[in-house]
């Protein structure tokens, strides 16, 4: 809700230049979920491989 009135505020501000907001607003949103969802995969991954390397048994242990 906040980012709304903070767009609003905007519009106010540079009514000239309210269709290009509203376009870079759009873009933005367009790019958030992604930029979610690529951020929890690598994230995911580095979880994957530091947990990976935790269980792999040790050579040095087993003798």
């Amino acid at each position: 809700m906040k980012n709304e009135e903070e767009r609003e505020k905007l519009k106010k501000l540079h009514p000239d230049e309210a269709q290009t907001l509203d376009d870079a607003f759009e873009q933005v949103d367009k790019l958030q979920p992604v930029t979610k969802q690529r951020f929890a995969f690598l994230l995911m991954g580095e979880i994957r491989s530091f947990l990976g390397g935790l269980l792999q048994p040790n050579d040095d242990s087993d003798s």
